[in-house]
């Protein structure tokens, strides 16, 4: 799988962490999150919003919680300001930088 380097200094929870880009088999960008030794630790994306070109949706719940922020911090992604609901909760749509 291909994977792009966003970001080397996504501090989130109190550890800093590296953001990939990569391609959901439907083709659209999501963002994983690797460790200091390159361990994946998780990922920031989930699919089935209503996208444009270069957007993703942020799950910035449950275990997420605050890594909207924190991708934002870091400058990998822009709040588009837009809301979208997913199952039970609410996922933020960024445009990734």
């Amino acid at each position: 799988m291909k994977t792009i380097l966003l970001s080397n200094n996504v501090r989130w929870n109190g550890e800093t962490y590296s953001a990939y880009k990569f391609f959901y088999p439907n083709q659209e960008p999501g963002i994983r999150l690797s460790d200091e030794i390159g361990d994946p630790c998780g990922t920031a994306t989930i699919i089935g919003g209503k996208l444009d070109d270069g957007e993703v949706l942020i799950k910035d719940y449950s275990e997420n919680d605050g890594i909207f922020q924190a991708l934002i911090d870091a400058r990998v992604i822009e709040d588009t300001g837009e809301i979208q609901p997913i199952g039970h909760a609410n996922g933020h749509v960024a445009r990734l930088l």
